[in-house]
């Protein structure tokens, strides 16, 4: 007695790992497998009807650029000279969009966007590139922001993402760099014009700065320090009445949020 039946053995220990912008695929070699075909789509229902549909001969694939925050499902079957396996159970993979920072003085201000259905975030960073949940430093229950304070300008901070829901740890977000520094430029285009009992000053508006500090004096040595102090919010000044005869010195500087220029 001789039965006939299609020996096609699914794919075991399919399994999917999150890296840094990529997806990488593996199962176990199928013996007597000639190719394999991976389905996969951004919806789980009827994945092999309604998904887009990879063949290769290996027993791995990466799936590179996933779109962030958006859940990918895939599933693997075997393809044997007689016909095809059934496929794996379906497995999903999230890549969560990385942080953006925004570097200031001593700090960096990072956000991203809340998936729904996540209970927290846990930041990590570190001074070394490719960080990792090993070797990072660790910050806990974060919904969608932290300010990170008293770094160190002109260092290199490099941070990623995971989600928890449900006390599980998710996979990371790929990483970014942050470095702080003072971003105060010094006021540009800075002029002193004479006229009748005046001395008009003139400057370039600088973007952000809150307002501006003259410093003058009639000896030019140590201004900021020895010199009288103006301060203005706009980017000109009516120096009236100086004294004739006598030499003036002028600079000015601009003042941020988080501190202020160099002199003119």
């Amino acid at each position: 007695k001789s039965i006939p039946d299609l020996i096609a053995p699914t794919p075991k220990g399919f399994n999917i790992k999150v890296a840094d912008n990529e997806f990488s695929l593996v199962w176990a070699t199928a013996p007597n497998a000639i190719s394999y075909t991976i389905y996969w789509n951004t919806k789980a229902e009827n994945l092999k009807l309604n998904g887009k549909r990879i063949v290769i001969k290996g027993s791995y694939y990466v799936h590179e650029n996933p779109k962030p925050n958006t859940n990918y499902y895939f599933a693997v079957l075997a393809n044997y000279e007689d016909g095809e396996s059934l496929l794996t159970k379906i497995e999903k993979a999230l890549q969560i969009e990385a942080p953006i920072a925004e570097a200031k003085n001593q700090k960096n201000i990072l956000s991203w966007s809340k998936i729904e259905g996540i209970d927290h975030y846990n930041l990590y960073w570190s001074n070394t590139p490719k960080p990792n949940i090993k070797n990072a430093q660790k910050i806990t229950n974060l919904q969608d922001n932290f300010v990170h304070k008293n770094l160190t300008n002109k260092k290199a901070y490099y941070y990623f993402l995971t989600p928890v829901r449900k006390s599980i740890e998710g996979p990371p977000s790929p990483v970014i760099k942050s470095i702080p520094d003072l971003i105060a430029p010094t006021p540009k285009g800075f002029n002193i014009k004479v006229t009748n009992n005046e001395i008009s000053l003139v400057w370039v508006t600088e973007p952000n700065a809150i307002f501006y500090t003259i410093y003058w004096n009639t000896k030019a040595e140590n201004l900021k320090l020895k010199g009288k102090r103006i301060v203005t919010k706009n980017a000109y000044y009516v120096y009236e009445n100086p004294k004739p005869n006598t030499i003036h010195y002028f600079a000015v500087l601009a003042n941020y949020e988080d501190g202020e220029s160099l002199l003119t």
